[in-house]
């Protein structure tokens, strides 16, 4: 499933950007989640507050977008962080 989410990743960016529009195309992705926080089925307290740390470290992070020469996320200059990237969304 990993493979299938990182091909829409990388169609979804390339269509954004060959439209020149890759700044209304926002995709806020973790890979390195654990056996339980990457389960659906383990809604238990614990693991929904881990996923929630989560979430808000992702926020914090730098808006980045994939470098399609070479495979890589690399942050956006003056691209903010993604909190302010999903406020203008909102």
């Amino acid at each position: 499933m990993q493979d299938v989410t990182w091909l829409t990743f990388t169609c979804m960016s390339l269509i954004f950007r060959s439209i020149s529009l890759e700044h209304n195309y926002l995709h806020i992705q973790v890979d390195t989640l654990c056996e339980d926080t990457s389960s659906t089925d383990k809604a238990i307290p614990g693991n929904m507050n881990e996923l929630v740390k989560i979430g808000e470290g992702l926020l914090d992070e730098p808006v980045s977008r994939l470098n399609i020469d070479n495979g890589m996320l690399e942050p956006v200059q003056n691209g903010g962080t993604n909190e302010q990237a999903l406020t203008k969304y909102f």
